[in-house]
């Protein structure tokens, strides 16, 4: 296995690597929840919770006595940014977001910014926790055969970015395999409401939505649909219509959105960013990104094509809507690193295929596996050379694992 050797079992060194990758995350969570004076965080330049503060800003915005949909105006939100726990002036966020994942937040003012932001750090690491165990679920993969699984992706450093910089990726993560469980035990319409919840997020929630309607997961479909309705209604009975209108309003006025989030390139995850990245600044960033991103949506089709056999013996095989959510995700423009928990479906199906001896090209697939796991601590790497070394990673796995379905017994039906 992982650790493990598959004669001695659990030898010293074994369990040694398996306590160390347990307690990483930990202490992780341990040094930004509470190192450092509030109310900054262990870098005094930077308030407690990172990117938390975002949030804060629009929760501010709604607390003020103004009309809701002013949320999504640009003078309103620094104004408001004034009024949160921050370490310096620098108002380098705008509100893009859908309103409910700001009206989540106002939920939470009465516990005070600072205590809420070291309680959500410890429950984004129990949501991976969580999310990561559900996924293991889905595959097939219960204690103790999924162990080493568990705390690898419990350590890695997608999962550890998320905490480090304050993002709820840890919440899509679990809803994620919520959805992914409950699909695997054949409860099509929860699994699709509780995947549609991810609407609180677009860019995550759209590649779900688009693996689940290229595998043609009708049912699911139609639960996706209900579950972002749902957080529409919850929305809309907080604060009215007005909110959503702000939110709609903004995204006309700025039609370059994922564009003037680009200052990121660097840690973007897509073929989109693959491509376009050598030719950021200039004016072939554009098309060539959006080039990318339609090879990218062909090559899911095409992937599509070529698990037909499989998705018609299995409708709800864990193995085939891994790698077609795999490239789904590839094909959409603005995920980041701390996203990448997207892509654990498909990463727990190909390690467990070398784990097992399934593999054809195994090495291949470990060299795919480690530097796709590594790659989102090397992202200054991408900066400094002008080029996704992510994406490429990630285009190398999505090969090998395309590969194997080619080679024949890569992956089957039953596997998951």
């Amino acid at each position: 296995m992982f650790f493990r050797d598959d004669q001695i079992g659990w030898d010293a060194l074994a369990i040694s690597m398996a306590i160390m990758f347990f307690i990483a995350p930990i202490i992780m969570t341990v040094h930004f929840a509470h190192r450092g004076e509030d109310p900054a965080g262990p870098d005094p330049l930077v308030v407690r919770g990172g990117d938390l503060i975002q949030f804060w800003t629009g929760a501010a915005v709604l607390d003020a006595n103004i009309p809701s949909r002013n949320l999504y105006e640009r003078e309103a939100f620094r104004e408001a940014f004034k009024s949160v726990e921050r370490t310096d002036a620098n108002s380098r966020y705008n509100p893009t977001y859908p309103p409910p994942i700001y009206q989540g937040f106002n939920a939470l003012e009465g516990l005070g910014q600072i205590r809420a932001s070291k309680l959500l750090l410890w429950g984004f690491l129990l949501a991976y926790g969580l999310g990561i165990t559900l996924l293991l679920r889905s595959a097939g993969l219960d204690l103790p055969r999924g162990t080493e699984g568990w705390l690898l992706l419990w350590a890695a450093p997608a999962s550890q970015l998320g905490i480090a910089t304050g993002q709820p990726a840890a919440l899509w993560l679990a809803l994620l395999g919520g959805g992914l469980a409950l699909r695997q035990s054949k409860r099509d319409i929860l699994a699709g409401i509780v995947l549609g919840i991810l609407c609180i997020k677009p860019t995550v929630a759209a590649p779900v939505a688009l693996a689940l309607a290229l595998a043609a997961q009708w049912r699911m479909v139609g639960g996706f649909v209900l579950g972002g309705a749902g957080v529409l209604a919850l929305s809309i009975a907080a604060d009215g219509i007005e909110i959503w209108a702000g939110y709609v309003e903004m995204l006309f006025d700025t039609p370059d959105l994922t564009q003037r989030l680009w200052f990121h390139l660097n840690r973007h995850v897509s073929l989109r960013s693959l491509v376009a990245m050598p030719f950021s600044g200039t004016s072939w960033a554009m098309p060539v990104g959006v080039a990318g991103g339609g090879a990218a949506f062909a090559f899911a089709l095409w992937l599509r094509g070529k698990l037909a056999p499989i998705f018609a013996r299995d409708t709800h095989s864990f193995p085939a809507f891994a790698l077609l959510l795999g490239a789904c995700t590839f094909a959409t423009p603005h995920l980041l690193d701390y996203d990448l928990i997207l892509y654990y479906p498909m990463m727990i199906w190909a390690a467990y295929q070398i784990a097992e001896k399934r593999a054809q090209r195994a090495r291949v697939g470990i060299a795919a596996l480690i530097f796709f796991y590594i790659v989102p601590i090397a992202y200054p790497i991408s900066e400094w050379i002008h080029f996704s070394v992510a994406s490429l990673a990630l285009l190398l796995l999505l090969g090998w694992c395309t590969a194997e379905i080619d080679f024949g017994g890569g992956i089957e039906a039953d596997e998951g």
